[in-house]
Parts: structure tokens; C-alpha cells; sequence
């Protein structure tokens, strides 16, 4: 689960890390009063997206007057956000905090290492090279934290030192750094990175920009911060599966896919990409989950306006076929549409149980092979 920066920057400050001061806007015309009220000199102007920055711009403006702050907000707000235009979202919310003049921009990590079952804290004297969203794996020193112990002091003074900062800052970093790895810790996170660390001229350390991941398994222990996830920044189908706990990967294509395991997704994804056509969305059901559930998760993708058809795996398992088909059939039945269901029934006993509902739903096509569907879909 991802958060916005300035929810990162919150959660850091809580945990003792200088950040600047700075208020969300949602409007423009709020814009001028927060300019106003951060003092004397310019703001930094940040347009909030989970998908790190708008479309061919980073996101971030230099405004040195309230109506520069007004304008720039005014031209971020509502502008399509994310790396990806196929899932790229309107940005809602805008940044505006107190420009901070720097000498060195830092950069300072802790992340849960899954092959170490290690936390790990990177650190570098620069920026390194790494992709927008990605945990860099160059140009950083990383520091092994065994949490049977906890971070101790030599650490620290190594840490320092591949900062690039004299030992006399061991003080200020060790708070910064331990303020950073006690937020992953008790809030359970995958990773929280501050980059750029900015030191000031007058050699203090500030959290420019924030970035914080969390296990969508503990959020169950973290009702506080469940509650920070933005629904703004996902679809209505993604909105609609989250509470029911329904695991599903939108893609931003055409095409509606339900699985039952990553196996089977990525051979009815790479069928698909055979035939020239796009997954819009991956949906992954259990053997556990009842035809109820099932239905539900099949009924959204129906509704979905972006898909023209799905796709849906019949498993093998004889009861489990015939879960899946019971649901293909009341999800026909609820959802308001005569978008076409592909069945990919590879065994015999799974056609069988699919070709009874096509003999009743005209929308229900079967088929054996992942090729074949893909086909099918793609010629809708």
C-alpha cells in the first residue's frame, strides 16, 4: 500500500524527523492563504499522486508570490498523473511547504530485505540512479540491522560517514536515521526512503521528499493508517473488490482476466499480448472462495466501462468448476450488460460444466486454450 508524501512527511514527523512545514491543498483558491501562512520567501508547489508525477512533467513548481502558488496549483490539479497513461489518475491534491535552501541533497533508506528477513538502511552522499517507485541498488552503502538488538551506535557513525558527513553530525544523523527506522518498524512498513536528505548551510538535516510502503497484510494492526489510502487514486472497480479483500491487479487495458493463480494469469496475459490485445485488470480468486464472492468479483469486471470482455478461468477441480460457472451465471444475471464472457475450460470436465451455461447465456463463449481466448476476446 502506497501513501501520498505529505502523509509520509506527517507519519515521519511523528517519529522526530525534521520536515518542512507545509499544508495539502484541494483547491486553488486555498492556495494563496497556505502561501501566506508558511512566511516570508517561496514554496515548493507538489502535485500528491500515487503514480509519482504527472504525464511528461515532474509535478513540482517554484512559486515565489501567493499567485504564482495559485496558478501553479490551478494548472496541477485535475492533470493525469502516473509513469503509466493507461493508469494514470487525476491529481486531487496538491503540496504547498516552505522552500528550504540546501547545500547537499542526501539520501537515507530503510527497507525490509525479504531474502535477509532483514531490515537493511541505505545511505548515500548523493541521489543515486534508480527508477521512479524503485529502491535504488547503486551508488548506496547498506547497513544490515539485526532486530534482535536494534540499531546501535557504530552503525550510526557509518551510516555518517556514507552521508559524506563529518562525525561531529553522528548526533543529528542518528536521530534522523532512527527516527526513519523506528517508523518502519512500528508501522510495519516495506519501505520508507527520505530522498532527497537535505543538509542545510547551516548544516541541518531536512526531509525534502518522503516516500513510505506498507504490508496491505498488517494494515489490520494499523487502522490509522488503512485509513490514509487514497480512493481517489484507484478505479470504481478497484474501490468496489477492496473491501471485500478480492486481490486484483488493474493494467489499464481492454480486457478483464480472472484467475486462480499467477501461473495461469500470465499465460492468459502473454496469449493476449499475442494477438495485439491489452489485460485491463487481473482478478485472483481461491479454491476457498464461495460462488457468492466469486460472483461479485466477476459482476465488478462486467461494470467495468473500460472492458469490452472477460476472460475467466474454469478450473479443473469439479466443484470448483462448478463454483466458478454458478458464479459466471449470477454474475451475468446482476450485472446490466451483454459484455462477452470467454470460459477457458482446459479440461474436459470443466467444459463440460461451462458448455451447460453457454447453452443458456448467449454472452458465454468456451473455449480449451489460452490462445483461443485471447482470440475470442480480441475479436470483440
Amino acid at each position: 500500500m502506497r501513501i501520498h508524501e505529505y502523509q509520509a512527511k506527517q507519519i515521519l514527523e511523528d517519529f522526530g524527523v525534521p520536515v518542512p512545514p507545509g499544508k495539502v491543498v484541494t483547491d486553488p483558491d486555498e492556495a494563496a492563504e497556505v502561501f501566506d501562512s508558511l512566511g516570508a520567501g517561496p514554496a515548493v508547489i507538489k502535485a500528491q499522486s500515487y503514480g509519482l508525477a504527472p504525464v511528461g512533467a515532474r509535478g513540482v513548481g517554484l512559486a515565489r508570490s501567493a499567485e504564482e502558488a495559485v496558478a501553479l496549483v490551478r494548472n496541477m490539479i485535475g492533470k493525469r498523473s502516473g509513469i503509466d497513461p493507461f493508469r494514470s489518475h487525476p491529481v486531487t491534491k496538491v503540496l504547498i511547504e516552505q522552500y528550504v535552501e540546501i547545500e547537499s541533497p542526501l539520501y537515507l533508506a530503510v527497507i525490509m530485505d525479504a531474502e535477509l528477513a532483514k531490515p537493511v538502511m541505505l545511505a548515500g552522499d548523493r541521489l543515486p540512479p534508480h527508477e521512479p517507485g524503485a529502491i535504488p541498488t547503486q551508488g548506496v552503502t547498506r547497513e544490515v540491522i539485526d532486530p534482535r538488538f536494534g540499531t546501535l551506535s557504530f552503525q550510526w557513525k557509518k551510516i555518517t560517514a556514507a552521508l559524506g558527513l563529518h562525525r561531529s553530525m553522528v548526533a543529528q544523523v542518528t536521530a534522523v536515521a532512527s527516527g526513519l527506522y523506528r517508523a518502519l518498524i512500528e508501522c510495519e512498513c516495506i519501505a520508507a526512503e527520505i530522498g532527497p536528505l537535505g543538509l542545510t548551510a547551516g548544516r541541518e538535516l531536512v526531509a525534502l521528499e518522503a516516500r513510505m510502503r506498507f504490508d496491505a497484510s498488517a494494515l489490520f494492526r494499523h487502522d490509522e493508517i488503512a485509513g490514509l489510502l487514497d480512493p481517489a487514486e484507484f478505479s470504481e472497480t478497484e474501490n468496489a473488490l477492496r473491501p471485500k479483500w478480492i486481490r486484483y491487479v488493474a493494467l489499464g487495458g481492454r480486457i478483464g482476466c480472472v484467475a486462480f493463480d499467477t501461473g495461469s494469469a500470465l499465460v492468459i496475459l502473454d496469449a493476449l499480448a499475442g494477438t495485439g490485445a491489452r489485460a485491463g485488470g487481473v482478478l485472483y480468486l481461491t479454491g476457498r472462495d464461495p460462488a457468492e464472492k466469486i460472483a461479485y468479483g466477476i459482476t465488478c469486471l462486467l461494470r467495468e466501462e473500460s472492458f469490452r470482455a472477460l476472460v475467466v478461468e474454469v478450473p479443473r477441480d469439479p466443484d470448483l468448476a462448478e463454483r466458478v460457472i454458478s458464479a459466471v451465471g449470477m454474475a451475468a444475471g446482476e450485472a446490466p450488460t451483454e459484455k462477452p464472457v470467454v470460459a477457458l475450460a482446459v479440461s474436459e470436465t470443466a467444459r463440460r460444466a461451462a458448455a451447460k451455461l453457454a447453452e443458456r447465456t448467449a454472452t458465454v463463449q468456451v473455449v480449451s486454450s489460452a490462445a483461443q481466448a485471447a482470440a475470442a476476446a480480441r475479436g470483440t
